[in-house]
């Protein structure tokens, strides 16, 4: 009966949908999460185990998201407003179509109720819920997800981690930027630089255009473009302190000579609430190099949107 059951899927499901399935696969075992020598809530450099996952080889396209968006408006999702509106490739360009850029101006929110209705559009059982019980699935409003109301083992999609975002950009053996230790510019990243905003184009880049700047295991753009929303809660000190960091001002500190918090060393999920997400990556509009560093932890309350704001 299952059998029959997914020979019925793949006949409703157009062919072109495959090509959404273009992931990378990261190998599970340890490497190398935060840097001693920066930021002070990137310390203290430590060594995490993370399970073997998949993760998209390029950020969400703009095109890609209104595919299953449009899908969703029909099937019981609402989106906010802003979504509507990100920043296109421009109308001119005959290197991609516009719609080929990464989606941007989208909040957290957003992003998770967009991975659950992929997940239903390509009959995948969906990650997130509104309920303990795992009945009611989140399609609608802004609710804050908890453990309690996502179904890990469900065969859906879902955001990542900000280890799992960390080891995919950095590798095991903790590099300083995706490509290695050669500092950013424009030849590995969608950034601000001396040209301006976009590397002097004002704007995002269609995915995948800096190759130069490409991860080992062949996923693009995690420097610069937009930055990427993350499944985590910020915690300022959340290496040494776990589950007690602090979440909001004024934040608390780690000392690199600080232990390592015991529930971050093996598949951490970030604090257990928060104020922030945790963004990782840097955009087109910034200019700052530490911030093209996988270890820079950004954040933002999840409700917020920014053309710089995006996710994979």
């Amino acid at each position: 009966m299952t059998r029959f059951l997914l020979v019925l899927l793949m006949i409703h499901i157009p062919s072109w949908i495959y090509a959404y399935e273009d992931m990378i696969q990261v190998v599970a075992g340890a490497f190398y999460m935060g840097d001693d020598n920066s930021l002070t809530d990137e310390k203290p450099r430590h060594t995490i185990y993370i399970s073997s996952f998949y993760m998209g080889k390029t950020e969400v396209t703009i095109s890609r998201w209104n595919a299953v968006r449009d899908w969703a408006l029909n099937n019981g999702y609402e989106f906010s407003e802003n979504q509507k509106y990100p920043i296109k490739g421009p109308s001119w360009y005959t290197g991609h179509e516009p719609t080929d850029f990464p989606m941007n101006n989208v909040n957290w929110f957003d992003c998770v109720k967009w991975c659950n209705a992929r997940s239903e559009f390509m009959g995948r059982k969906a990650v997130y819920y509104t309920d303990q019980s795992l009945t009611e699935v989140y399609r609608k409003g802004e609710f804050y997800i908890n453990s309690l109301s996502i179904d890990s083992e469900a065969s859906g999609y879902r955001m990542p981690s900000e280890a799992e975002w960390e080891k995919a950009a950095r590798g095991i053996d903790g590099q300083i930027y995706p490509w290695g230790s050669t500092t950013v510019d424009c030849t590995y990243a969608v950034m601000d630089s001396s040209e301006g905003d976009g590397c002097g184009e004002g704007r995002t880049w269609a995915v995948g255009s800096k190759p130069a700047g490409a991860t080992m295991t062949g996923a693009f753009d995690m420097a610069g473009n937009v930055y990427e929303w993350t499944s985590d809660w910020y915690g300022s000190n959340y290496y040494c302190a776990g589950d007690e960091a602090t979440t909001f001002f004024p934040f608390a500190e780690c000392d690199p000579e600080d232990p390592v918090s015991p529930e971050v060393t093996d598949n951490p999920e970030g604090p257990s609430t928060g104020y922030y997400k945790v963004l990782k990556g840097g955009s087109y509009s910034t200019p700052f190099e530490k911030r093209f560093r996988p270890s820079y932890r950004y954040r933002g309350s999840p409700g917020q949107y920014f053309t710089g704001f995006g996710f994979r």
